[in-house]
């Protein structure tokens, strides 16, 4: 039996296939021409999910950085 997060998973992994082929050929932003999705991820294991599915066409913006206990972290201002 599968979980919910699998079924979540194959849903945001078919949104972003969607997403990523519905970019216009030829306009700027990432290296084919298409335009990049800013993601926005919280923990590095999330970062490192989305890096890897999206390849070139995200940029990604972690809050929280590699080796950081989510109990110590302490929001700056640019995290806003």
């Amino acid at each position: 039996m599968r979980s919910p997060l699998d079924r979540w998973l194959v849903l945001l992994a078919a949104c972003g296939a969607g997403s990523s082929a519905a970019g216009a050929p030829g306009a700027p932003g990432t290296p084919d021409g298409g335009h990049a999705i800013s993601v926005v991820t919280t923990t590095p294991v999330l970062t490192d999910f989305v890096r890897n599915l999206g390849g070139a066409d995200v940029r990604i913006y972690s809050v929280l950085k590699a080796n950081v206990d989510p109990h110590d972290f302490e929001p700056a201002p640019a995290d806003l």
